[in-house]
């Protein structure tokens, strides 16, 4: 191929490989107001604001990746992280470890679907109303641990509570032990 230097501008007729020596960096050094872009937005480099942006000439944050999948890859070469099959979705195949505070959703209208089981552990501390809305005759089912047992249900088709009965056959119906009321001292 043929290598041309002319201006500002390098062009080769052919593939261009640059090989540093082994055990030596490639580095390229930019003035904090040159950006390094690959096509246009397949990878771009702000230097300015140290942000790196993949499908995009304007990256916001420091990793923006617009269009297409992103994979994180573990050493066995599998997908932990992907992109769901609706566009703008995050797929976790694995365990998601969070030490720190997670944020889901910015409206009221938005929602938590938990396919399989929801598991609380630790002092849950709920601020506001938790709704829970299902179609289902069971929508809030609390088990003991140990055994399974059902403590308390909620058969939402028939209206009733069950305290100790798996299916409560009044609004509230109260199985297995005493009812106490009391003034609350």
């Amino acid at each position: 191929g043929t290598l041309n230097l002319s201006g500002n501008a390098l062009t080769s007729s052919g593939a261009l490989t640059v090989t540093p020596a082994a055990g030596s960096n490639l580095n390229i050094a930019l003035a904090t107001t040159g950006d390094l872009v690959v096509n246009t937005n397949q990878l771009y480099v702000d230097t300015s604001a140290g942000n790196i942006g993949i499908g995009t000439s304007a990256p916001g944050s420091r990793l923006d990746v617009v269009g297409g999948a992103a994979h994180i890859m573990s050493d066995a070469g599998t997908a932990n992280i992907g992109y769901a099959t609706t566009p703008g979705s995050l797929y976790i195949q694995q365990d998601l470890e969070v030490d720190g505070n997670v944020y889901l959703g910015d409206a009221i209208a938005d929602t938590l679907t938990v396919a399989g089981s929801l598991n609380l552990a630790g002092g849950a501390i709920y601020s506001g109303p938790v709704t829970i809305t299902t179609t289902h005759a069971g929508a809030l089912i609390v088990r003991q641990e140990s055994s399974g047992t059902q403590i308390f249900n909620v058969d939402t088709a028939a209206g009733n509570v069950g305290v100790g009965s798996a299916v409560p056959a009044a609004r509230l119906d109260i199985q297995g032990g005493d009812l106490h009321v009391g003034t609350g001292t």
